[in-house]
C-alpha cells in the first residue's frame, strides 16, 4: 500500500522514521506556492520587527518611524532594566550644585530671568574659594540691570567658567534673533576672558522621557558637561545616561549648597573646604522648570531638574563610564537568529512536552539577555528586546499556520486512502496509533460461536 509522504512538523501516522532534510525539502514542494509566499512574508516582517521595534529608518506607511505599542514597550522595558542595574553611590566629592530655589527667588522678587546680582556676588567669593571649574547652566540671553556687575565678575574670574549657550537652529522657536544676537555679543565682550560658551541641549524622547546623551549639530560649543570634565576636542558621546541611585537615602548623589550661601563673603568662607578643587555646577532647581522625566520616573521616582542632569552627566564622564551599545550588524544577526528559532521551533516533531521547554528556554534567553547586556555595561538603549519576542512569535505562528495545513493535508490524504480497505473506525484508530499496522503477534482472549 503507497504511504503518503511525511510533514516536516506533524509526524505521519504511518510512518515511523526519523524525517530528513529531503523529506522536508520534499515537503517544501507540496506547499501550495500562495502559502509559501505568505509564510515568507511574514518571516520577513518577523525579522524587520525583531530589528526596527525602536525605530525604523525610514518612514513606514500609515505609522512612521515609530511602531506605537512595540516603540512604547521597548522603552518602558529599558527604563526597567536601567532602574534595576542603576548603580547606588556614595555622595559624589567630585561635584557641587548651586542652586537658586524657590527661598532664593523669594529673597531676590525675581524668577524670570534669574537675579544676576547674587551670581556674580557668588561667582567673586567661589573664585576665591578654589573650585576647579565652574559651569553655569543659565542662559544669558537678554538685558538686565545688573549686567555691569555681572559682566566685571565674570572678567575678573581666574577659574574657568562655562556658561550656558544656545542658537535658533537647535533650540526651535525658544531663542528669537535678538536673544541670539545679545547672546553672541555677551560673548565677544568675554573674549580673552577664562569664561567660554558651551552646549547645554539635553534631547527628550517622543514619550518626553531623558534617556540619552544628546547629538551635538554644528554651530554649537562643546557641551558643558564634556567640558567641565576635561574631555578631548570634538568629544561627542551619544549613548544613555547612567543614572545614580544615592547609597544612602538620606543623602543625596551630589551636595547642594543654596547660591544665597556664597553671596556673602564672611558666609561663602564656611564652605572653602567643600568647594576646593571641585567641579561647581551653578543653575536652577526649581519644581516647576527645567525638571525632566528620567527612567526612574516612569517608575514612581522623581522627576529631575537639567542641573542634576548635566553633574551626572559629568560624573559618568569621570568615571570613564560609557558603554557602547550593539552594532547594527550584530542585531541583524540576532533577529535573523530569533526569527529562525521561532520557525524551527513551530516545524519541531517531539513530544509536547519536549516542545514546551524548548520554547520557555528560548524566550527565556530572549527575554533576559538584555538584562544580562546591561549589567555587563553594554548599552542597550535601542536594542529591540520586546522586537525580538514580537518577531519570533510572529515567526512561530506563521510557520506553524503552515505546517498545520500541510500536515492536516496529508491527514486527510492518509485517512482517504486506508479508508477504501478499512472501515472507517479502524482507519481513524490506525491514524491515532501507527503502531497498529505492525505485522506483530498479540494475545488476546476472544469468544467464538459457531452456529449452523
Amino acid at each position: 500500500m503507497d504511504r503518503p509522504s511525511r510533514s516536516w512538523a506533524d509526524s505521519d501516522p504511518l510512518d515511523s522514521e526519523q524525517p530528513t532534510v529531503k523529506g522536508v525539502l520534499d515537503d517544501l514542494r507540496r506547499v501550495p506556492l500562495a502559502r509559501l509566499a505568505a509564510t515568507l512574508f511574514f518571516i520577513v516582517w518577523a525579522i524587520l520587527f525583531a530589528r526596527f521595534s525602536w525605530e525604523a529608518p525610514i518612514n513606514l506607511p500609515v505609522i512612521g518611524k515609530t511602531i506605537p505599542i512595540a516603540t512604547d514597550a521597548e522603552r518602558a522595558l529599558f527604563d526597567w532594566r536601567q532602574s534595576i542595574a542603576e548603580p547606588r553611590v556614595a555622595e559624589d566629592q567630585r561635584i557641587v550644585l548651586i542652586p537658586y530655589t524657590q527661598d532664593t527667588l523669594r529673597a531676590t522678587a525675581k524668577r524670570s530671568p534669574l537675579d544676576r546680582a547674587i551670581l556674580a556676588r557668588a561667582l567673586t567669593n567661589i573664585d576665591l574659594l578654589g573650585a576647579k571649574a565652574i559651569g553655569i547652566d543659565i542662559l544669558i540671553d537678554q538685558p538686565k540691570a545688573e549686567d555691569g556687575q555681572f559682566l566685571s565678575a565674570l572678567k575678573a574670574m581666574k577659574t574657568p567658567v562655562w556658561i550656558a549657550y544656545a542658537n535658533g537652529g537647535t533650540a526651535m522657536d525658544e531663542i528669537e534673533q535678538w536673544q541670539q544676537e545679545f547672546m553672541n555679543d555677551w560673548f565677544r565682550q568675554l573674549e580673552g576672558s577664562q569664561v567660554r560658551p558651551s552646549s547645554i541641549r539635553l534631547e527628550t524622547d517622543g514619550d518626553n522621557v531623558l534617556r540619552r546623551w544628546p547629538s551635538l549639530p554644528s554651530g554649537l560649543p562643546t557641551f558643558m558637561p564634556s567640558a567641565l570634565a576635561g574631555a578631548r576636542p570634538g568629544f561627542n558621546y551619544e549613548g544613555s545616561v547612567e543614572f545614580r541611585a544615592p547609597l544612602n537615602a538620606e543623602r543625596n548623589v551630589f551636595s547642594s549648597l543654596q547660591i544665597d550661601l556664597f553671596a556673602d563673603p564672611a558666609t561663602a568662607a564656611l564652605f572653602a573646604g567643600q568647594l576646593r578643587g571641585r567641579t561647581v555646577l551653578i543653575g536652577g532647581e526649581l519644581p516647576d522648570r527645567d525638571q525632566f522625566e528620567i527612567p526612574s520616573s516612569r517608575l514612581g521616582g522623581p522627576t529631575m531638574s537639567g542641573l542634576e542632569v548635566h553633574a551626572t552627566m559629568v560624573a559618568q564622564l569621570l568615571d570613564g563610564r560609557l558603554p557602547q551599545p550593539a552594532g547594527s550588524p550584530s542585531l541583524w544577526v540576532i533577529a535573523i537568529l530569533v526569527v529562525l528559532c521561532g520557525a524551527f521551533t513551530a516545524m519541531l516533531d517531539v513530544r509536547p512536552w519536549v516542545v514546551g521547554v524548548i520554547i520557555f528556554g528560548q524566550l527565556a534567553f530572549f527575554g533576559l539577555a538584555p538584562f544580562f547586556f546591561e549589567w555587563n555595561r553594554i548599552d542597550t538603549y535601542g536594542l529591540p528586546a520586546f522586537g525580538w519576542l514580537g518577531g519570533w512569535v510572529l515567526a512561530y505562528a506563521a510557520t506553524g499556520a503552515s505546517v498545520r495545513a500541510v500536515g492536516s493535508e496529508q491527514r486527510r490524504y492518509a485517512q482517504s486512502a486506508l479508508g477504501k480497505y478499512l472501515p472507517r473506525d479502524i482507519a481513524a484508530q490506525i491514524l491515532r496509533d501507527p503502531a497498529k499496522l505492525s505485522l506483530n503477534g498479540e494475545k488476546r482472549p476472544i469468544y467464538t460461536l459457531f452456529t449452523d
